[in-house]
């Protein structure tokens, strides 16, 4: 039966236990399974670092062919953009609303949009207020530090994986 991590720590876990109620006298048995316990979990350990490598050289390469496809994208984009600029600006010029193919149809329709040219005169109610509040931790950190209660925030010491 393999183990997983959460299992390995379990049977840790029990062990202990089993120590203590033994007021911290360790028997052979415990010894060898508490060995035995330690080097699954090396080795338990050492595969998911090595599984964790693996997706993350993964999940860079898909990022990396996200942003070349991207790329590609916005070329074709820009291209159409140009096109459709060309054309419209040649349709205007012949004064043509519509061309008919048997593929497709293309015309010119009328639209109308509010173009602001200078915001200062307007009105008011003309405005939408829009404000937000961001924390800066930056700033929570320097005043905590300082010695200054703050009410809602702490500084927690964690303990960060690393894999190289």
């Amino acid at each position: 039966m393999k183990k997983s991590l959460y299992n390995i720590q379990q049977d840790y876990l029990e062990l202990f236990e089993n120590i203590i109620e033994q007021d911290g006298e360790i028997t052979e048995e415990q010894e060898k399974a508490l060995s035995i316990s330690q080097e699954e979990l090396q080795v338990k350990a050492r595969n998911y670092a090595l599984v964790i490598l693996e997706n993350k050289h993964i999940a860079n390469s898909i990022l990396s062919e996200i942003e070349r496809l991207t790329e590609i994208g916005d070329k074709y984009v820009k291209l159409n953009e140009r096109l459709e600029y060309s054309l419209q600006l040649a349709m205007e010029t012949f004064n043509i609303k519509k061309i008919e193919s048997d593929l497709v149809t293309i015309s010119l329709r009328e639209s109308e949009s509010v173009e602001i040219y200078n915001e200062f005169p307007l009105p008011a109610e003309c405005f939408t207020e829009k404000t937000s509040r961001i924390v800066s931790k930056t700033k929570v950190k320097e005043l905590i530090e300082s010695g200054q209660p703050i009410v809602g925030a702490k500084i927690v010491k964690k303990n960060n994986l690393q894999i190289k």
